[in-house]
This record gives C-alpha cells, sequence and structure tokens, in this order.
C-alpha cells in the first residue's frame, strides 16, 4: 500500500479486512498501529505534511477498502462533511495513539494483550502473532507464554 521513505498519496478506509503501519528497525519490521474493518487507515503524518516517512503500510489480509487520493482529501475537508471526515480520523487517530502509548507505560504485556483482544476480539485469527509480538514490544516467544497462560 505504501512503502517505507514514500510520501503517503492516498487516505483509505476499510471496508473489510485490516492492515497495519510498520517501521523498520534493527533488521526487524515494527508494527506500530493496526486498522480493522469500518476504520480510516493511512500514514497520516505523511499525509498530512506531504512528506516522505520511515513508516510502511501494508494490508495484512484480503482487505477491501475505499482508496481517496491525497489531494482528494484535501478537497475533501474543504467540504461541511468532509471536515467532519478529517476531524473524526484526526481525533480517533490521536486518541488511540495516546492510549497506546500510556498502556505501553503502565500495563505489563499480558494486561495490553487482554486489552488488545478486548479492542480486537477476532485479532490472533487475523494477524500473524510476530505482528501482534511486535505491537506489544514483547517476542513473538514470549506472546506464545502469555497465550498459553491466559487460556
Amino acid at each position: 500500500m505504501k512503502e517505507m521513505d514514500a510520501t503517503e498519496k492516498y487516505f483509505y478506509f476499510i471496508l473489510s479486512g485490516s492492515a497495519g503501519i510498520f517501521l523498520w528497525k534493527e533488521n526487524n519490521f515494527v508494527c506500530l498501529d493496526f486498522a480493522f474493518d469500518h476504520s480510516f487507515c493511512c500514514d497520516y503524518m505523511s499525509l498530512l505534511l506531504k512528506k516522505s516517512t520511515p513508516l510502511q503500510l501494508v494490508a495484512l489480509e484480503k482487505s477491501e477498502m475505499v482508496r481517496i487520493k491525497s489531494e482528494d482529501f484535501y478537497k475533501l475537508g474543504q467540504t461541511p462533511v468532509g471536515q467532519v471526515i478529517v476531524q473524526i480520523s484526526a481525533e480517533t487517530s490521536f486518541i488511540e495513539k495516546q492510549q497506546q502509548q500510556i498502556e505501553l507505560l503502565t500495563k505489563n504485556a499480558e494486561e495490553r494483550y487482554r486489552i488488545l483482544l478486548e479492542k480486537f476480539p477476532d485479532i490472533q485469527n487475523r494477524v500473524a502473532q510476530k505482528h501482534i509480538a511486535s505491537y506489544l514490544g514483547i517476542t513473538p516467544q514470549s506472546l506464545s507464554r502469555i497465550r498459553k497462560s491466559a487460556w
């Protein structure tokens, strides 16, 4: 969808499926965020700044999405309905990232995993375990131990 070190050209709305935002770090991709059915996704920082970023946007499963060119996204933002869409997407993104940061600083890995399952109950059937572990900031082996002890 968007390669790393590229400028975001599209704003997506996921009708069905999922996507992830990844960052290359120390010879491995780190998952920074997920997006699932009925949500917006893109490299929002790149879209807003109109600059390349090291982030990569990847579809994580077969997905159906509405894709809006960045130029059309800006035009949409000039309309009353578009202003609402842009505001909701920005506010949702901000709140979710703040919550994720708070959880990383105040919760242990098992607690973060439980929160993730509450938010996305079917995630383990839709997203590779290595991506879930990366998002949680743990190794796949640690996630496996947490999953075994949780059930």
